[in-house]
């Protein structure tokens, strides 16, 4: 399972919203937007799927797209204890994550 977080628009001169590419259970895809979270592609390192040290709180804002990293994987792992065994199917992933369901996803 892998999360690597992408520009919308990454040619962008304003703020672009930001997307979670979800690799999972082998071959399973999912692009998720994550909501109220944006960056001016200048401060976007695409190397490093992360904001530049430029951008002004860079250390912080990197700890939160970590954490909803881990969330995200939290997400998928507790639908696979809590059912038979198997993942998400991805529409069922976008839903959960939406839903915010068992409550790890922090927006904000």
């Amino acid at each position: 399972m892998k999360v690597t977080f992408y520009l919308k628009r990454p040619d962008s001169d304003t703020a672009t919203a930001i997307y979670a590419h979800i690799f999972y259970d082998g071959y399973k895809r999912v692009k998720y937007y994550l909501p109220d979270k944006q960056i001016e592609p200048k401060y976007w390192n695409t190397k490093k799927h992360e904001a530049r040290q430029t951008l002004p709180g860079h250390a912080v804002f990197n700890r939160e797209l970590k954490t909803k990293s881990e969330d995200i994987l939290e997400v998928i792992t507790k639908y696979k204890g809590a059912g038979d065994g198997k993942p998400p199917t991805p529409e069922k992933l976008k839903s959960l994550l939406t839903e915010n369901r068992y409550g790890v996803i922090r927006l904000q």
